[in-house]
């Protein structure tokens, strides 16, 4: 196991590892984990649990860009919360995809906002990439959950996913 410069930790390789080269991303909140695993690709997972008086103006505002925060702003006021934690999660994603966390400036590239044809919109940093694919999802009723993945848009369809919940009684 090893990390990267800003501590994303990744699987080291040994010996022939053409077929072996396993990317992985972790998410936790509550009694909520995400965990991604690719086979070559790039990966960032993000889950928040959504609070009533979170997502303030003043949140949106440090950690939106300018064209991200014109856009929430203009939303309904019913509207806000649900875009605030969609792409507060694809920000989070997607920087951990990067392996920077908060190392990059949340404001030096731009998400959508919108449920569906999720996108990055622009990049002004080093390592930009528009071949970053996003899912958005709700987890639960409390939760909000995103994945961005390196690769064409088709890397979303071969997406599989599983939940698993612990057994309450290990007797």
């Amino acid at each position: 196991m090893g990390a990267s410069a800003h501590g994303k930790p990744f699987l080291e390789t040994i010996g022939d590892s053409a077929n072996h080269d396993i990317r992985f991303n972790l998410s936790h909140s509550g009694e909520w984990a995400l965990v991604a695993l690719t086979n070559g690709a790039e990966v960032g997972v993000d889950i928040e649990r959504r609070e009533v008086n979170r997502p303030t103006p003043a949140l949106a505002k440090y950690a939106f860009s300018v064209i991200e925060f014109e856009q929430w702003s203009a939303l309904d006021e019913e509207e806000k919360p649900g875009a605030f934690y969609r792409l507060w999660t694809r920000k989070e994603a997607y920087i951990k995809l990067l392996g920077k966390g908060l190392h990059l400036d949340l404001k030096s590239f731009d998400i959508s906002h919108e449920t569906d044809d999720v996108r990055l919109l622009d990049a002004r940093h080093e390592d930009a990439s528009d071949r970053v694919c996003f899912a958005s999802f709700d987890v639960d009723e409390e939760h909000q959950g995103a994945l961005a993945i390196r690769g064409e848009r088709d890397a979303l369809e071969r997406i599989s996913y599983w939940e698993w919940s612990p057994v309450a009684n290990h007797e």
